[in-house]
């Protein structure tokens, strides 16, 4: 592949039972994408908080990046 990326992970809002048609942002960590496998999502269920499981690409332990949903910024990660 020439230039890879990592692929983000798209907000959508929800109203009146439907997801908007297009993303209102995205998220992006800050692993190169040759370091990024995305694997599961969680939302907080009381704080702006999306956590987002990254098990990397390698055999190496992988982490879990925290997102501040408000902000759309990487505030933290856990070693996993």
């Amino acid at each position: 592949r020439r230039d890879p990326t990592v692929a983000p992970i798209s907000v959508y809002q929800y109203a009146n039972g439907q997801l908007s048609p297009q993303p209102s942002a995205e998220l992006r960590g800050k692993y190169s994408a040759a370091e990024t496998y995305w694997a599961g999502l969680a939302m907080h269920p009381k704080q702006a908080l999306l956590f987002a499981a990254n098990r990397g690409t390698s055999n190496l332990a992988g982490q879990i990046a925290i997102f501040d949903t408000s902000s759309g910024q990487q505030v933290g990660e856990i070693a996993v």
